[in-house]
């Protein structure tokens, strides 16, 4: 059996939303397990399902379960490695698919740098890295740049490291999603 165009890209989409998502859960999975709470895993499922009718656990569920998490989180799934891309993090950083998909998320959500903290989680080989806006306080491998003026510091660093030294301040769940 022949398959048509259409048919084909509609699988193609389906199979980069699905990686799209399977990449969010694992970011979402990896701060609650930094937050040491595994266990509850399936119940947080529920209830965000219940709240919002989304059976997976998105980046918009943090803050809900997470009101004091330093950073609102997005995350983006490349579909070829930006890796490659480093030399250009300091010639063209700007121009480069990493910051323009940062943009265009803060740009589609009414954020502003100066006003919010913000992370963009990615895929860059077997890691995930951050992109963000928030360099207080990271330490361990970093590329960091500044941009526009007023300067705004940008750092890309490994998301599990950042996780890693955040601390417990922002780990007290919020009973709205418990209580429901």
């Amino acid at each position: 059996m022949k398959m048509g165009t259409d048919t084909l890209a509609k699988i193609d989409d389906a199979l980069t939303l699905a990686r799209q998502q399977d990449l969010e859960q694992k970011v979402v999975w990896g701060i609650v397990a930094a937050a040491g709470e595994l266990k509850g895993l399936e119940q947080f499922q529920r209830d965000w399902f219940e709240r919002s009718g989304q059976p997976r656990l998105t980046s918009d569920w943090i803050p809900f379960h997470y009101p004091k998490f330093p950073l609102r989180i997005v995350v983006r799934r490349f579909t070829e490695d930006p890796l490659p891309l480093w030399p250009d993090v300091f010639t063209r950083f700007t121009k480069t698919p990493i910051f323009m998909a940062y943009k265009k998320w803060r740009s589609e959500n009414d954020l502003e740098d100066c006003h919010n903290r913000l992370g963009m989680v990615f895929n860059a080989g077997p890691e995930l890295m951050m992109l963000t806006n928030c360099d207080e306080g990271i330490a361990g491998p970093k590329m960091v740049r500044q941009i526009g003026h007023p300067p705004v510091t940008f750092s890309i660093v490994v998301f599990k490291a950042y996780l890693h030294q955040l601390g417990s301040q922002w780990r007290a769940p919020s009973s709205a999603i418990r209580e429901g």
